[in-house]
């Protein structure tokens, strides 16, 4: 009788998911300059993601200068003909939704 008790518990044991195991993770505190180190390497990260978009926004900045410029030029000169001249309005006028469309559809963070 004890056999049987004893297989019956053993399947019922078998049949049941096995408990799942978490990886205990020992935390051995960190040494002071290996803190410091990624601390550093931290900050020159994000100096130069800073930097990288300081880049990407003067870049379009100077872009929108002088595509705005070459506009203005082909429509108040005098020798340009009618069809410079609605060259010029075409630029401004795409660039100046282009700008519009950005300001509008960006949440743009004014105040750091």
């Amino acid at each position: 009788m004890m056999s049987r008790q004893r297989t019956r518990e053993r399947k019922s044991l078998e049949r049941e998911p096995a408990p799942t195991r978490r990886s205990v993770r020992r935390t051995e505190p960190e040494h002071p300059t290996e803190r410091k180190l990624q601390l550093r390497i931290q900050e020159a990260e994000a100096r130069w993601r800073r930097t990288r978009e300081k880049i990407l926004v003067g870049s379009v900045v100077y872009l929108i200068f002088m595509l705005s410029l070459a506009g203005l030029i082909l429509i108040c000169s005098n020798t340009s003909t009618a069809v410079e001249r609605q060259s010029g309005i075409l630029v401004l006028g795409t660039l100046f939704s282009m700008v519009l469309g950005a300001v509008v559809g960006k949440n743009f963070k004014w105040r750091s």
